[in-house]
This record gives structure tokens, sequence and C-alpha cells, in this order.
């Protein structure tokens, strides 16, 4: 990790504007929330990994960055024990700096999908049991790739949803378990690059290494497990 200079703070000009709207209707009311937001940086701090993938450079953006975008959520309520949330986002993320030519150059924000959003379907059963499904999906979003890297500069659309079952009893006891991720999400694409060799002691073979890749773990986007279960028990006080 480098400094590349003494970093300035940043400073941000920021509004949204909000908009809610309430339904009611004959089996329960809906619930709309739609917000627009910007923000403008300048001496923005960014960490630079394209540059060299065995170093994160830190300095102030000689440019400025721009957030941008807009939210929707809806979460509808009903007479019988049915809750329904489902929310999207789109978000422009970019800086703009001046190249070695004093050209402007535009940069989409690592790590940062164009779209994004959650939803949750949660149903009460009698005898003190619920279930609930909840997931969050993404769109693509620009990833630190190397020189000449096979995998690929985007990630795919994914989506990682979960499943709970709860039981609460009279007393404040909980007992819940369920399934995590439940499609199985992991990569496709290695999230580590030559991990057997962590210290780039063999980088520089041009036979087993002739693209000269050096050890990265800064490619992942998802999480690395796939479907797993869980059980716990809660008591609330």
């Amino acid at each position: 990790m480098i400094i590349a200079e003494e970093l300035h703070p940043e400073r941000s000009y920021n509004g949204n504007l909000n908009y809610i709207l309430k339904i009611p209707f004959d089996a329960g009311f809906l619930n709309i929330d739609a917000t627009g937001f910007y923000s403008y940086f300048t001496n923005k701090i960014v960490g630079d990994f394209d540059t060299d993938p065995n170093k994160i450079i830190y300095d102030n953006l000689r440019g400025h960055a721009i957030s941008q975008g807009i939210s929707l959520n809806a979460d509808a309520n009903f007479t019988f024990p049915l809750r329904v949330m489902a929310g999207i986002t789109y978000m422009d993320v970019y800086e703009t700096e001046e190249d070695a030519r004093g050209r402007q150059q535009k940069k989409q924000q690592l790590f940062a999908p164009a779209w994004s959003g959650t939803f949750l379907l949660s149903y009460t059963l009698p005898k003190g049991f619920s279930v609930d499904v909840t997931g969050k999906y993404y769109g693509p979003m620009r990833l630190p790739v190397q020189p000449a890297d096979y995998r690929a500069a985007y990630s795919p659309w994914y989506c990682l949803a979960n499943i709970q079952v709860t039981w609460k009893s009279k007393c404040n006891m909980e007992i819940y378990g369920g399934v995590k991720n439940i499609l199985n999400y992991v990569p496709h694409d290695s999230p580590l690059m030559r991990s057997f060799d962590p210290f780039d002691k063999r980088a520089n073979d041009p036979v087993a290494n002739p693209n000269g890749y050096t050890f990265d773990t800064e490619y992942n986007y998802a999480p690395l497990q796939g479907i797993k279960g869980f059980l716990g028990f809660r008591y609330r006080l």
C-alpha cells in the first residue's frame, strides 16, 4: 500500500429528492418510496488498483467524482399474514481525471454495479412459525484485472438468496434455521490469482507464467462459500 503524497480531506456536495406514496386497498396497503440522489466529490481519496497489480496507490483525485442514481422500493402488507418487499437501485458512479496529455478521462468505479436490488417475502404460520425468503441481486460491476488477464473485466449478473424458518415461543425464546445462498452461487473465475505463489517467487518464469501474472486477491466480488445450512437459538430479554 502506497500513499503517493500528503492526502487532503475529501469534500462533497450532495442532494437528494424523496417521494413517498401510500396506497390502501381491500387486502392491505402498499408503500412506495422513490429517491433520486447526486453527489459531487472534490479532493476524493482514491485507491488505484489498476497501475500495478502488486500495489494499492492512494492519492487525491486530480479531477472530480460523481455518484448519482435513483432507487425505488415497494413494501406491501396484507390483511392475511404476508409481507412482500422489493427494491431496485440504479447508480452511475465514476471519476474524471486528467491524463498525461491534459485530457479528461472518465473511469467507472470499481465494485460499483449499475443495477442492484433486494427482495423479501415473509409469511407467518400458525403456532408461532414464520418463513422468510430474502435476497439481493447485483448487475455487472467493474473489477481490477491484470494485463492479459483471462478473467472477465466485469462480473456477471448474480443473486444471493436465503430462506429461514423461525419458531417463537410465548416466553421470548426463538429457534431458527434455514439455508443461505440457496442458488449456490460462487464466482465463476478464480478470485485468487496464483494462490500457489503468494510471494511471487516464480512470477518471472517465462515458461510457467508467460503472461507475467502476479499474486492477486483484489478480484473477488461475491461470497466464496456456496449453499450452506444454519441453525440458531435466540432469547429476547
